[in-house]
């Protein structure tokens, strides 16, 4: 469980990562567009990753290209979905390693 001081930390920690990156989401990405996205559109066509379609990626990365396409079928439908995706999963990652970082000082001290 997580100190008031460490949540504090942790909130703070994310609000600085949305002020950071939100004027980044506004950045065209050809690589979402271009890569990512025929990558989701050729598995759901049915595709199978590593052999027509020469997915490069890790087998763990597939939920990640896949879940935009669940929701649209469009370019940019696709690439909006996918941007507050990878915000999604960035703020995650702070509230994880303020987890570990609570616990790991509660170990020291």
């Amino acid at each position: 469980m997580m100190s008031f001081r460490t949540w504090i930390a942790v909130l703070v920690a994310c609000l600085i990562h949305v002020l950071a990156l939100a004027p980044l989401l506004e950045n065209y990405s050809f690589i979402v567009d271009q890569i990512f996205r025929p990558y989701s559109e050729g598995f759901v066509d049915g595709f199978a990753p590593y052999t027509v379609l020469g997915f490069e990626y890790p087998p763990g990365s597939i939920p990640i290209f896949l879940l935009p396409e669940a929701f649209t079928s469009s370019s940019v439908g696709y690439i909006e979905i996918f941007k507050g995706w990878m915000l999604f999963w960035d703020l995650a990652i702070v509230i994880l390693l303020g987890w570990i970082l609570n616990d790991r000082y509660k170990e020291l001290y």
